[in-house]
């Protein structure tokens, strides 16, 4: 398994052994991000400078691929510990701690933004904490760190991280199948304001399976056992969480 494009193409990804992570094949990632890049919905902006949200992340290779091609900056999520093993391994190896935060946690009960550190031990915070005045408004930065705009403190006075940003626009999903996670933990991060209403959601499901979302779907492409479903998360019109801009 490998990263597909961009600035770490080629670079090899580990995964766990095992069937508890079923990672995206090369193919099929290649095949979902020319989608994404060249359909009449898509275009560079879906990716480049975009803030991604890859839940039941895995190997990370969704987020990671979108980082090697331009994203400003991805949070994993993930729950199962050698899953967990894998991701770290493979942030460290394409050096991108600075643009990504894993989060150890369900997904179906994910606190909202600013809120995981009460269900977070310090060693899961991120590697690197944003500089608020980069890419995106409200990144953080390590205390005393230079860079554009005022520092932010990472941390509070018990030591916890301090998690700051708005919702993301581009979501990738990939549960295990049959348990129907995908619209579960799309109104639990909708819920929490993790993402935008219209927020891009690129979804795996088993082929067998019947789920579609209410959203119409923008596409929909078949290969061996999986099923990719991408759809806007939900109307743009339920609140002013779109308005907001990029998130971190």
């Amino acid at each position: 398994m490998r990263i597909v494009a961009g600035e770490w193409r080629g670079r090899a990804l580990v995964a766990p052994v095992g069937l508890g992570t079923r990672p995206t094949a090369d193919r099929l990632r290649q095949a979902l991000f020319d989608m994404l890049m060249h359909a009449e919905w898509g275009g560079r902006a879906v990716i480049e400078g975009a803030v991604v949200l890859d839940v039941f992340a895995g190997t990370g290779a969704l987020g990671l691929e979108a980082l090697s091609r331009g994203a400003a900056s991805a949070c994993f999520i993930e729950n199962d510990a050698a899953a967990l093993r894998a991701l770290r391994a493979n942030v460290a190896a394409c050096k991108a701690g600075d643009r990504a935060i894993v989060l150890a946690m369900d997904a179906i009960s994910v606190p909202g933004i600013g809120r995981f550190a009460e269900a977070m031990p310090m060693g899961e915070a991120p590697w690197h904490h944003y500089r608020h005045g980069s890419a995106c408004p409200g990144q953080l930065s390590r205390p005393g760190a230079g860079g554009g705009g005022q520092d932010k403190p990472t941390h509070d006075d018990k030591g916890n991280f301090r998690a700051a940003g708005v919702p993301a626009a581009l979501v990738f999903l990939d549960p295990p199948y049959g348990q129907n996670l995908v619209p579960r933990a799309i109104a639990r991060l909708l819920e929490v304001g993790r993402i935008r209403p219209d927020a891009l959601v690129v979804a795996e499901t088993g082929r067998g399976e019947n789920w579609l979302p209410e959203q119409p779907l923008l596409a929909e492409r078949q290969q061996g056992s999986a099923r990719i479903l991408i759809f806007r998360a939900g109307d743009p019109a339920d609140d002013g969480i779109s308005q907001l801009g990029p998130a971190c």
